[in-house]
C-alpha cells in the first residue's frame, strides 16, 4: 500500500479537476528521436528549435522532453553519468555555433558517405557520442588559439560558476578515457575511487599538463551544450513555447555524482519498484518487482546539506525549462 498521506496527494480533487483555462496540450517527445536534414542521426539542438517551430504553428503550448544529460553504456537517459553535464550527442555542430570548429574539420572527421550511415536505421549511439566527442575536441584546441578573449572569458567564468560539478565531471571523465570506457568505479584502482585520490594521482602525473588538456576539453564541450541550450530556451521565449524537462528519480552507479559524493548514496541498496500485480509482460516483475540497479539516497545525510545536491538539479533544469517533471515521484516518499 502507498506510505501514509501519499493517496491524498495523487487522489484528491485538486488533482483530477484542472480548470478549463489553466489546460494545455503538448507534444513529448524524446531529443534522439528528433531529425533534421543535417543531423548525425540523432536529434540535437537545432531539431529542437525546429520542435519549437512545430509547436507554435499547430498551437501546442508545451514541448516535453526526456532527461538531456549524458549517457554511457546503454544510453539510458534515466541513467546518467552525470545528473549535471549535457549531453554532447544533443550538440549542434555547426561553425557558426560552436566556437572554434572549422567547416574542414567538420567534413573531415564526418564525411558525407559515413553521415548516411548514421542516418539509416536506429539511433546509434555508440558511433556518434564518441564522434562528436572527436570534433569537439579539434574545436577545443582550435579555440585555444583563437585569441577571442571575450569568449575565452565567457568559458573561464562559465567554469566558475559551475565548478561544484563540474571538476568532479572532468575528472570522472577523464578516468573513464583512462580506463578504456569503463564507468564502474570500484573497478578503478583504490587511487581512482574517490576525487581526492584522483586528484593525487593527477598532480604526480608525469603527463599531467596533456591530461589537464583534456578535462579543459571536456569543460568546453559542456560549455558549448550549455550556450546551445540557453540559445533553446530563449528561442522557446520568443516563439511562446513552453519546454518541460525531466529529473530523472536517481543516477547511475558508473555516474561522477556518486563517485564523487559518495556519502550521499547507500550502495548496498538499489532502487526499483514493488511487485506489480497487472505486469503481464514479465512475471518476475510481477511477483519481485523491478531491480533498476540504481543506488539508493541516504536522506539523513542529504537532509544535513539542506539538500544541496537536489537543490542543484532542480536548479540545472530550470535554466533551460520553464516546466519539469519529477520522475517517479512516488519513489520519494517510498526511499
Amino acid at each position: 500500500d502507498p506510505p501514509s498521506g501519499e493517496e491524498d496527494l495523487f487522489d484528491s480533487p485538486e488533482t483530477r479537476e484542472v480548470p478549463l483555462a489553466n489546460r494545455r496540450a503538448g507534444l513529448l517527445v524524446p531529443v534522439f528521436a528528433m531529425r533534421h536534414h543535417d543531423d548525425f542521426g540523432v536529434g540535437d539542438t537545432r531539431a529542437v528549435r525546429e520542435a519549437v517551430d512545430f509547436c507554435a504553428a499547430n498551437s501546442f503550448a508545451v514541448l516535453q522532453l526526456l532527461p538531456i544529460h549524458e549517457t554511457f553504456g546503454d544510453h539510458s537517459p534515466y541513467n546518467p553519468i552525470s545528473s549535471r553535464a549535457l549531453s554532447p550527442v544533443y550538440v549542434y555542430l555547426d561553425p557558426a555555433e560552436v566556437p572554434g570548429l572549422l567547416q574542414d574539420d567538420l567534413d573531415r572527421a564526418a564525411p558525407k558517405a559515413w553521415l548516411a550511415q548514421l542516418r539509416t536505421g536506429i539511433v546509434k549511439h555508440g558511433s556518434v557520442h564518441p564522434l562528436k566527442m572527436q570534433i569537439l575536441q579539434l574545436a577545443w584546441h582550435r579555440f585555444l588559439t583563437s585569441g577571442d578573449a571575450e569568449l575565452m572569458a565567457e568559458f573561464q567564468a562559465f567554469k566558475e560558476e559551475e565548478k561544484a560539478w563540474l571538476d568532479h565531471y572532468t575528472m570522472f571523465r577523464l578516468l573513464i578515457r583512462e580506463y578504456e570506457g569503463n564507468t564502474e568505479w570500484l573497478d578503478w584502482r583504490p587511487e581512482h575511487r574517490n576525487a581526492q585520490g584522483a586528484k593525487d594521482w593527477l598532480m604526480q602525473h608525469p603527463d599531467r599538463d596533456d591530461l589537464e588538456d583534456i578535462r579543459e576539453g571536456y569543460a568546453y564541450a559542456q560549455w558549448i551544450a550549455h550556450r546551445q541550450w540557453d540559445s533553446v530556451r530563449a528561442y522557446a521565449d520568443r516563439r511562446r513555447v513552453m519546454l518541460m524537462g525531466e529529473i530523472s528519480f536517481g543516477v547511475g552507479r558508473g555516474s561522477s555524482d556518486v563517485w564523487g559524493n559518495p556519502d550521499l548514496f547507500d550502495l548496498g541498496w538499489n532502487l526499483g519498484s514493488r511487485p506489480l500485480t497487472h505486469f503481464d509482460t514479465s512475471k518476475d516483475a510481477e511477483r519481485w518487482g523491478q531491480n533498476w540497479g540504481l543506488p539508493s539516497y541516504r536522506w539523513e545525510n542529504h537532509r544535513s546539506t539542506g539538500f544541496a545536491w537536489l537543490r542543484s538539479r532542480v536548479a540545472g533544469e530550470r535554466r533551460f525549462f520553464h516546466l519539469c517533471r519529477l520522475d517517479h515521484l512516488r519513489g520519494y516518499f517510498r526511499t
